[in-house]
């Protein structure tokens, strides 16, 4: 990967790395799509992902 053409991972150690991607994760699990996979996944169906980042607050309030 890079920006402005320069590396940028090239200079990241493992334990780096790996601590950027925990905490990009926390986001990731809390989006819309998601909770749809996990619904999806319980009631043994096919996902229906729209592509949304964040859960609504209804959403919110039924979880």
């Amino acid at each position: 990967m890079t920006a402005l053409g320069e590396p940028v991972l090239a200079d990241s150690t493992l334990r780096d790395a790996l601590a950027n991607e925990a905490r990009a994760q926390v986001g990731n699990f809390a989006t819309a799509d998601a909770a749809a996979a996990y619904a999806a996944f319980a009631e043994r169906r096919e996902p229906s992902f729209t592509g949304r980042w964040t859960l609504s607050k209804s959403e919110k309030e039924a979880e």
